[in-house]
């Protein structure tokens, strides 16, 4: 799993990811729905991103329906 808080990190995320074998599942601040897919689309498929903020608000929205 990885956080990425600056945009400035997802490169250097990426150099490490790529040397390590496994499915990551990584989570991109955003203040919006963004997750910022087209920088990653070198990854393939065993990255798999959510925006944050927005994630974690999604989840209080289904707890507190």
């Amino acid at each position: 799993m990885g956080i990425i808080f600056d945009e400035g990190a997802i490169e250097p995320f990426k150099s490490v990811a790529k040397k390590m074998k496994g499915e990551f599942k990584v989570y991109v601040f955003s203040l919006d729905q963004y997750a910022h897919n087209d920088q990653f689309e070198d990854m393939g498929d065993f990255i798999s991103l959510s925006p944050i903020p927005e994630v974690i608000l999604a989840v209080y929205r289904r707890i507190f329906k």
